[in-house]
């Protein structure tokens, strides 16, 4: 017994063993497997390997100067559910058939409200339509009337009269339009009585039994209105984690297909269909021949879990495609779009799916000639790419849009939930270009890359619509972006040599049934222009590369026909075969597309001339180029003083490359109009690495912030990119971003702030506590406290106890606890307060008191920096005083010594008597400011006129000619003397100049006892001055002038232009008006320096205003071109005959060209106000 059972045991050790060994091999093979992609990736059919030629894509954002001019809004105060957040579409259609392709948008039923006797809803159109006036889009206010919410748009010709038609999607029951004609459009009533008054999401066309007449298929969304009530809600529960953004809590409702029975009749045949039991949450659905039978199938897309569902067209008998044809089937699905180029090496069908969830790639090929389940090739193509796939994923169309014969992906993505700083919009990201390129790497012939052909904005996008609206032969783009704006791109791709492209347009009556260009069979225009929430341009775009010509053939129910068409033209399908189109001339053409010679020459006079007028995207180039050559302070004033928003790009444009008062004129411009569609831009600039460009734009947004109305739905974006901005290394940057989010007051910025700090620049730090002092958020008094008491920098320990002050923090014990450490840099924070920025928070009392508890003197001060700091802090609080004579030793810091003497010119008190006579010299010594000249003269002029001026150095007597009515008369004189003797060289700065002016003006008596004769130096204007205030006889006054400037040599009159530096108080006097004269008559005087003189004086007195005039009538083409350039038209028009300066021949033409615009600006402005 015992050896059967061992017998046993080792047969059960030898399974166990062998099972195991079983496992690790399949473990191993697996390993293997997963390493080697190629080994178990579907490979899509590509009949020999392509060699692509890189094409490098590029697109400008014309959206400011394409005449667009709307927002998506749909919200009710924030975007609150999945009514706001899902959609956002357009269509491309042309209405009036000039081959401008028209657009219309689904705006969003705008903000609304749910209170009071019923819903009100602001006045707005949902539905918008632009007309395309030779590439530039005019609104037409008057198409439609439409204030119910709106999700979808189609485009066909329903009735097949040659008119585009449109239907919208809305919330309840949809609206079919026919077009009458002229952007008339009249709703078909029997269409919406038809249709479930259901939310629509999406709407789909084609011809789906192939008798001509475009049919319809309706995608219905939820069972949802605002504020309804679900079983939980009812029962006392409240909703949790954005319920109400998620699909899979309402129920969803059938679909539904209308077929066109003419004459606006339509018939529901959902049923017969059976598609009518089937409730799914459908967000959109596309017609596509799957199984190339030219007959369109029918793939509906489903949010939350439920599966893409499929219906195979068999000549209007429609079977559903097996839930088990994976991954058709696949879950939480978006949209699909496939190819339709010429040289595309496979035929794809892209399906894009939500959050977290790959995107499909099948191969339209392989699914017609199979009945096995498709494979997913997105992975091999690289259509999926980890860094974005936890984004939502929408829209997506392919296109060739650099002519190459292949085709490149544009995918949109967005979130549902809204911005958690700006809850009207949605949390935006970025969109996506693909290109096809070879991959070397792998097996794989070809993959899609992505490029960095887009702009970088971050949008919440729905959806891309293809389209050529400048007839340019390369295909542009439109995102529509959920409760935002629409963004227009243009592509600028470089023109390849020989690329050529082909255009075709095929009516919707022409009841087509195949196309085919060089053997090729693709998609006729009902089905290709389809779109997400909207439609594509309907004409067919194809890039041919290399390719002349290309062989069309197409079929119909009665005949097939073939025609040659040469490359690089527009065509229409008419009377049975291909004809050029000529694109339409409109007589309404919006602005100029070309720059006259006038704007080249002269920017500013270009702009004010169109001052109301649009800036057309084709002629910004050259205005760009233009500023650069302008007179920059005259656009400048411009700029600042006429904000116009359609010069928006223009003022963003300056913002980024200009610099000085050019680009302040711009942030001003763009600060006062407060338009929201300027941030989308302006986040832009905050990502800049450049100081300046970056503080301007800050600033921007700190004044928005400030103003609690300004720029409500978009300004609160910026807070991402200033929380970023704030760990930069940048010190300037660094302080702006704090200036912007102090004026936020965003609780979020407080925790950026803190995690920051530590690594934050040194010279920040102080604006960073400053800013978080503004914010009010109790989390940061640990830091606060810490810089308190740990931090050497004085400007850190003063902020953070304004900071604490605002946080409601009882500082008297940390205070007292600092005093006891005898803390040094805390004692000279309180010390020097007063220079804090923002001081008026602590009371000074408060301060004083403080202060007063630190037992700390200039000698526990142990470095030169410390010691400065004391003594400067001196200067505004009863400190104890050092003794001064220790400053006499060599070894003193020049820092320190020099500010012993600041605080000496303060407080002459803290040295005897005797030592004055020692200390005022080496004050003379300083550099003195204004304010110190006026301290030298209050706080010492009893010492000043003990001193010996010859004794005294140039630098020194610099000093003593400002205080020169201080002086006495001997000193007076002796200084006179020196002067006369130095001439126009003794070194005087305009601030000590303009001293001496003013002293000699003020004090005119003492001054003409002194009978100053000198001719060559400041003291003979100085005397000039004081004669023209006692003069009785103007006449005599005048004669002394001209004969001082007979006497002197010519380069010396120009000395005279430094008396206009005096203030305007005294320049607008009686006795500076009789020097005016007495200048401006002289007949020696250089004509230059009367004309400096006169521009500078001619408000102030009339004897200069009159030579002005003078000038004028004379042609002087010179004086009339500054009085302009200084922005003093009004002056010159209230003056003078405008009209006559204009005919006035004399006059350069582009002076009266400049002269005319200004008149018709103020005309205009006139004519407005009437």
């Amino acid at each position: 017994m015992a050896f059967v059972l061992y017998k046993q045991g080792v047969r059960l050790i030898l399974s166990v063993l062998a099972i195991l060994a079983l496992i690790m091999l399949v473990l191993f093979s697996i390993a293997v497997w997963h390493d080697k992609p190629e080994s178990y990736l579907y490979k899509p059919t590509i009949s020999q390997k392509i060699n692509i030629e890189p094409s490098p894509l590029s697109f400008a954002d014309v959206t400011l100067t394409s005449g667009l001019q709307h927002s998506h809004i749909q919200h009710t105060g924030k975007i609150s559910d999945l009514i706001d957040s899902l959609a956002a579409g357009a269509c491309v259609g042309d209405f009036d058939q000039d081959n401008w392709v028209d657009l219309v948008f689904v705006t969003g039923a705008g903000q609304t409200r749910y209170y009071g006797s019923k819903a009100w809803w602001h006045k707005r159109n949902s539905v918008q339509v632009y007309r395309n006036a030779q590439g530039y889009f005019r609104l037409q206010p008057d198409s439609f009337d439409v204030n119910k919410v709106s999700h979808a748009c189609a485009v066909a010709d329903f009735n097949l009269d040659g008119l585009p038609d449109i239907v919208i999607a809305t919330q309840a029951q949809d609206i079919l339009y026919q077009n009458l004609g002229d952007f008339q459009f009249k709703p078909i009533d029997t269409f919406s009585q038809l249709t479930l008054p259901a939310w629509t999401s999406h709407i789909s066309v084609a011809d789906i039994n192939q008798d001509g007449l475009p049919d319809i298929h309706l995608s219905h969304y939820l069972k949802y209105q605002k504020n309804q009530k679900n079983l939980e809600e009812a029962a006392g529960f409240t909703e949790q984690h954005h319920r109400e953004f998620q699909p899979q809590a309402y129920d969803g409702i059938q679909n539904q297909v209308l077929l066109n029975q003419g004459d606006w009749q339509f018939k529901d045949i959902s049923s017969e269909l059976g598609i009518a039991k089937i409730t799914e949450r459908t967000i959109a659905a596309i017609w596509l021949d799957l199984n190339q039978d030219d007959w369109p199938d029918l793939l509906e897309f489903n949010s939350a879990d439920q599966a893409i569902r499929g219906f195979i067209n068999q000549q209007m008998s429609f079977v559903p495609m097996p839930t088990d044809f994976l991954p058709l089937t696949a879950n939480d699905s978006r949209y699909a779009s496939f190819n339709n180029q010429l040289n595309d090496p496979f035929s794809l069908l892209f399906i894009s799916r939500n959050s977290g969830l790959a995107n499909l790639a099948l191969d339209i090929a392989h699914l017609a000639n199979t009945p096995q389940p498709v494979n997913d090739i997105s992975w091999p193509l690289e259509l999926n790419q980890h860094k974005y796939i936890y984004q939502t994923r929408w829209g997506h169309t392919f296109a060739d849009f650099n002519n190459d014969g292949l085709s490149e992906l544009i995918l949109t993505t967005g979130n549902l939930m809204p911005d958690p700083f700006s809850e009207q919009m949605g949390l935006g990201s970025k969109n996506h270009c693909l290109q096809l390129t070879n991959h070397q790497a792998t097996e794989q012939p070809a993959v899609f890359q992505p490029t960095n052909c887009l702009p970088a904005n971050l949008d919440s996008s729905r959806s891309v619509i293809r389209l050529d609206f400048n007839n340019d032969g390369k295909l542009d783009i439109l995102f529509t972006n959920n409760n935002a704006f629409p963004q227009l791109l243009l592509n600028t791709s470089a023109d390849q040599s020989q690329r050529n492209w082909l255009n075709l347009t095929i009516p919707d009556n022409a009841q087509i049934q195949s196309l085919e260009l060089d053997g090729k069979t693709v998609a006729a225009s009902l089905i290709s222009r389809q779109a997400m929430f909207g439609q594509h341009d309907a004409r067919l775009h194809f890039g041919l590369n290399q390719k002349p010509s290309v062989q069309v053939r197409l079929k119909t129910a009665k005949q097939a026909y073939e025609q040659t068409l040469t490359a690089n033209h527009f065509y229409q399908w008419h009377n049975n075969q291909w004809q050029i189109v000529t694109n339409s001339n409109t007589a309404d053409r919006e602005p100029s597309l070309t720059l006259s010679a006038l704007a080249k020459l002269d920017l500013t006079d270009y702009l004010r001339r169109n001052l109301h007028k649009p800036v057309h995207y084709a002629s910004l180039t050259q205005l760009k180029q233009a500023s650069k050559s302008a007179n920059q302070d005259e656009l400048a004033e411009l700029v600042a003083s006429q904000p116009q928003a359609h010069w928006l790009a223009l003022y963003l444009y300056w913002l980024e490359t200009a610099s000085g008062q050019l680009q302040q004129a711009a942030a001003t411009a763009l600060t006062q109009l407060e338009a929201e569609h300027s941030t989308r831009y302006l986040l832009t600039l905050l990502d800049t690495s450049d100081p300046q460009t970056f503080c301007a734009t800050a600033n921007i947004f700190a004044y928005w912030f400030s103003q609690e109305e300004a720029v409500v739905r978009s300004k609160n974006k910026a807070l991402p990119y200033l929380f970023k901005s704030i760990q930069a290394n940048n010190a300037k940057i660094v302080n702006c971003a704090a200036l912007a989010l102090a004026e936020a007051e965003h609780h979020n910025s407080s925790s950026v702030i803190i995690e920051a700090f530590a690594k934050a620049p040194v010279a920040s730090r102080a604006r960073l506590i400053n800013t978080l002092g503004k914010i009010r958020q109790t989390e940061a008094r640990p830091l606060l406290l810490q810089r308190l008491a740990k931090s050497e920098d004085y400007t850190e320990i003063q902020q953070a106890l304004i900071a604490l002050t605002r946080l409601n923090t009882q500082l008297d014990n940390p205070i007292t606890q600092q005093a006891a450490k005898h803390n040094k840099h805390v004692f000279l924070a309180l010390a020097l307060m007063p220079q804090a920025i923002d001081a008026i928070v602590l009371e000074q009392k408060q301060v004083k008191h403080w202060l007063a508890q630190f037992n700390i003197q200039y000698a526990d001060m142990p470095t030169g920096k410390l010691q400065k700091l004391y003594l400067t802090a001196a200067q505004f609080n009863a400190l104890p005083l050092p003794e001064f004579k220790q400053f006499t030793q060599a070894n003193v810091d020049p820092e320190v010594y020099n500010a012993a003497l600041t605080l000496l010119l303060h407080k002459p008190q803290a040295i005897s008597t005797p030592d004055k006579l020692y200390w005022l010299p080496q004050i003379l010594k300083l550099n003195l400011t204004k304010k110190q000249l006026k301290q030298l003269s209050k706080n010492w002029q009893a010492d000043l006129v003990r001193l010996d001026v010859t004794q005294l150095s140039p630098q020194q007597n610099n000093n003593l000619v400002a205080v020169f009515a201080q002086l006495t008369r001997v000193q007076q004189q002796a200084l006179i003397k020196k002067y006369q003797q130095l001439g126009w060289q003794s070194g005087l700065s305009q601030l000590q100049q303009q001293a001496l002016f003013t002293a000699c003006f003020n004090h005119a008596q003492t001054i003409k006892t002194l009978k100053i004769t000198s001719f060559g130096s400041e003291f003979v204007l100085c005397n000039m001055l004081a004669q023209s205030r006692g003069s009785t006889n103007r006449s005599d006054f005048v004669k002394q002038v001209h004969h001082w400037l007979d006497s002197v040599d010519t380069p010396e009159h120009f000395h005279l232009l430094s008396l206009l530096a005096l203030p305007q108080q005294t320049r607008t006097t009686l006795a500076y008006q009789r020097l005016s004269a007495a200048i401006i008559t002289a007949p020696n005087l250089a004509y230059s320096i009367k004309q400096t003189w006169a521009l500078h004086q001619y408000k102030q007195d009339k004897f200069s205003a009159n030579w002005l005039l003078q000038q004028v009538n004379s042609g002087n083409n010179t004086v009339l071109s500054s009085i302009i350039r200084a922005g003093d038209y009004p002056w010159l028009a209230a003056e003078q005959d405008i009209h006559k300066i204009m005919q006035n021949q004399s006059f350069a033409t582009h002076v009266r060209e400049k002269i005319k615009s200004y008149w018709l600006q103020e005309n205009g402005q006139q004519e407005k106000v009437q």
